[in-house]
């Protein structure tokens, strides 16, 4: 073990590396996660993001949910996927699975946006002498590696916002007019995301630098003026979709009926990627320390954060964006000169090792196995038409897993509960009939005696610690 440490050691020392060796190792360290971090973290991921993608590419049927039936959500990001399972496709590539890995493959290049700008920043426009520590634990870090390969809204949106930010440290107009791009773009995949703007026009206009605030803006501008015209072509009002989603969740309260989090759960968010547990006093010194070099991007950090936590609705996944800088912030303290304090050398390893396990964990994690494993499973048998029978413990179809692993361009999801189920049956149009049921499985007594059921399988979660994630599958036949 001491010989390990002591390799890592000399891994992490010596001067900064050289750009494009650096990417192309930060790439490398992305391909297992493309490979195998399978699966949706949260149901948005899959059916606000995946599906409708599905939908566009192949005019596929799609569940609909009530955010695209009052057109919350911007076309921009479906169909960019859209356009990568097109590709993939016309590739070759026909495999749910394999494309999923393809759109994965997409998103893991642009994740090398963050650590480009971290680079110059690093190297280029204000120097580190620990750079090489620092771009080393940003190119293997969980929380970088894995919201980098995975398709959906915002972790697509957090690698432009936190390349805008980093790129408004440059010295040039040019970098402005570039941060304004990336935010712009960040912009159309979370609009939420566009709560750096104000932060980015007051820095550059404290810089008095009137022609890099104007260029900014300008180039965000442009960014939102083309989403509002999307938004009028698709939904049939400029920027219908940020205005709609306001309207719904803060005038509206649609955001109150949510299950809602603590007030404070984005401090135990901070605090696990800044390793302050249990080294309070080296955690807090690192990040102070870098605060103290970056202010730009603590202030960026802290802000988004606060703004978010004052929301009714939260989750960690919202504030991607805020995690990440802090992560940055606090590498530069953990990786300053060489510690006198045996704590602040034990926290420096800590925070290491926990960025190193996160990438590990997030890499091989399968999320939603179950539900993913038993469309996958319906998909590839052959008798597998067009419909399906949800037995579902509430009434809508966040529980299948999605139309995309089912891989049917037309399919007719029949939804019912399981004191439903045999009502249903009685008066089901067809004569067989594939079903899903969650939970449990299902009694005997559950069907008409007029209906034969054979099992076809059981499909749990790794590890298997919810009963709400089991998936039976099963066939069902009317006897004459």
């Amino acid at each position: 073990m001491k010989l390990l440490l002591t390799s890592l050691a000399r891994l992490l020392d010596g001067p900064a590396p050289r750009l494009l060796p650096f990417l192309a190792i930060a790439l490398l360290l992305r391909l297992p996660a493309v490979l195998w971090a399978r699966g949706y973290e949260f149901l948005d991921h899959q059916f606000q993001y995946v599906d409708p993608a599905y939908h566009l590419a192949f005019d596929a049927t799609w569940w609909r949910p009530w955010e695209y039936e009052r057109g919350l959500r911007s076309w921009a990001y479906p169909g960019l996927l859209a356009g990568a399972l097109r590709a993939a496709h016309t590739l070759g590539v026909t495999d749910p699975s394999l494309r999923m890995v393809v759109m994965r493959g997409m998103h893991a290049i642009v994740s090398l946006l963050p650590l480009l700008g971290l680079w110059h920043l690093l190297v280029r426009w204000r120097p580190l002498p620990q750079a090489r520590p620092v771009l080393a634990l940003a190119a293997v870090s969980g929380l970088f590696v894995y919201s980098g390969v995975q398709p959906n809204g915002p972790m697509w949106a957090a690698q432009f916002a936190v390349s805008g930010v980093l790129c408004a440290c440059g010295p040039r107009n040019l970098h402005a007019w570039l941060a304004g791009l990336l935010l712009g773009i960040a912009f159309t995949g979370r609009f939420q995301d566009a709560l750096f703007a104000p932060l980015l026009f007051a820095y550059f206009a404290l810089q008095r630098r009137p022609a890099a605030a104007l260029g900014f803006g300008a180039a965000f501008g442009l960014v939102v003026l083309a989403q509002g015209l999307l938004d009028l072509w698709t939904w049939g009002s400029f920027l219908h979709s940020p205005i709609e989603y306001v309207r719904a969740n803060v005038f509206e309260g649609v955001a109150n009926t949510f299950a809602k989090d603590s007030a404070w759960l984005y401090v135990p968010a901070v605090a696990v990627v800044t390793a302050f547990l249990p080294f309070v006093r080296s955690a807090w010194a690192s990040v102070c320390e870098g605060a103290r070099r970056y202010p730009m991007l603590t202030a960026a950090a802290v802000l988004y954060v606060i703004a978010h936590g004052m929301l009714e609705r939260r989750a960690v996944r919202f504030v991607l964006p805020g995690l990440m800088l802090f992560t940055i912030i606090a590498a530069v303290g953990v990786f300053r000169a060489q510690p006198q304090r045996r704590f602040d050398r034990a926290h420096r390893w800590w925070f290491v090792a926990l960025h190193v396990a996160s990438a590990l964990v997030l890499s091989l994690h399968y999320f939603h196995r179950g539900a993913i494993e038993a469309a996958s499973a319906l998909a590839a048998r052959p008798d597998f038409k067009d419909r399906l029978l949800f037995v579902s413990s509430h009434a809508n179809q966040s529980g299948i897993g999605g139309y995309y692993y089912f891989d049917r361009r037309n399919l007719t999801v029949d939804v019912v509960t399981r004191d439903q189920l045999a009502t249903s049956l009685s008066a089901y149009p067809i004569a067989e009939v594939y079903a899903v049921v969650e939970r449990e499985a299902l009694a005997p007594a559950s069907l008409p005696s007029n209906w034969r059921c054979e099992t076809v399988g059981k499909f749990t979660d790794w590890p298997d610690l919810k009963a709400r994630n089991h998936h039976y599958v099963y066939r069902f036949e009317r006897r004459p």
